[in-house]
């Protein structure tokens, strides 16, 4: 199957050498609200130009990039940018860029996951671009593009198909996804001697990216909850993964729930349902950027029929 990958350079990725960008607000014909985001970027030339972009600002505060909207000293130097990599400015779709980033999109067909470079390497964890679609029933779906650890040592680039919940919410389900998708979640789930979760509902927030892996069996014990949240340190500047486990123990049918935050910014939400006394074990992650050093609070809570259960945590980001 071949699909169209966007690809971006985030400001956020670079702590160290990332251009320092303007706003300035302004409305279009309709009322709508626009930053233009003024910064230097490098060119040909081995100089910085001051290139402007013009970003739609959506209800949940994320900035739309859509190429006809721009001007044209804007339109030659993404043409310029995305050519000095063999490839075409995205032009077919909206990209969609959360309030502290910016960058170029650039597009090429190819095979899904091959790990086209990108002009600078991001981190495992990475949301590199986000573009909007029609599913099969008109409902709009998110196809999210992230830079994610190929369980090699290496970073590999991964779309999943999202359903928008809400303004700021998204709905992953294993069956919307494309063959290279099943295919990562798999072999990420394989690594933790589990498998993907194809029955239950993963819901996350914002600018995230998350995977839910299970290992489930029928036997009956007494009801329990055992929550176990993310903790370490991470340096800052940087995306990360955060990672969580809980085990279910459940005498009764009923819906096993979970949800994990870290910094009460980056969420992911799971449940199903089961039809008879279960013995189930979760193990959660989702991507989340280290603005700064200071420490990020995680919990994760879970619930049976019967009991609930949670854990906190602490992120350290360093300096």
């Amino acid at each position: 199957m071949y699909l169209m990958i966007a690809l971006v350079v985030p400001f956020s990725l670079h702590a160290m050498d990332q251009p320092k960008f303007q706003d300035r607000m302004e409305f279009d014909a309709s009322g709508g609200r626009v930053i233009v985001r003024s910064a230097l970027w490098p060119d040909s030339k081995q100089s910085m130009v001051g290139i402007e972009q013009r970003l739609q600002v959506n209800a949940d505060g994320n900035l739309r990039y859509e190429f006809e909207e721009q001007d044209e000293r804007t339109k030659a130097y993404h043409r310029a940018y995305c050519a000095a990599s063999g490839l075409y400015p995205f032009v077919d779709g909206e990209v969609i860029f959360t309030p502290e980033a910016a960058g170029w999109h650039c597009s090429k067909d190819q095979l899904h996951g091959t790990g086209a470079p990108l002009p600078a390497e991001p981190s495992s964890g990475a949301i590199l671009a986000d573009r909007v679609e029609r599913g099969s029933f008109g409902n709009e779906l998110v196809v999210r593009t992230s830079a994610l650890d190929d369980l090699r040592g290496g970073v590999i680039h991964v779309e999943q198909r999202l359903e928008r919940v809400g303004t700021a919410n998204y709905r992953y389900r294993y069956e919307d996804q494309s063959e290279g998708t099943r295919k990562y979640h798999w072999a990420y789930c394989e690594a933790l001697g589990m498998e993907p979760d194809q029955e239950g509902e993963t819901t996350f927030e914002g600018a995230s990216s998350a995977w839910v892996c299970g290992q489930t069996t029928g036997e009956k014990a007494l009801d329990a909850v055992i929550a176990t949240a993310p903790s370490g340190s991470v340096p800052s500047g940087t995306n990360f993964a955060a990672h969580g486990h809980v085990k279910f123990r459940s005498s009764q049918a009923g819906a096993a729930r979970a949800f994990m935050v870290v910094d009460n910014r980056c969420r992911v939400d799971w449940v199903r349902n089961f039809g008879s006394a279960f013995s189930d074990q979760r193990f959660m992650g989702v991507a989340c950027l280290a603005h700064d050093s200071r420490f990020l609070a995680t919990r994760l809570d879970a619930c049976v029929p019967r009991v609930c259960g949670y854990d906190t945590g602490t992120i350290a980001v360093r300096p």
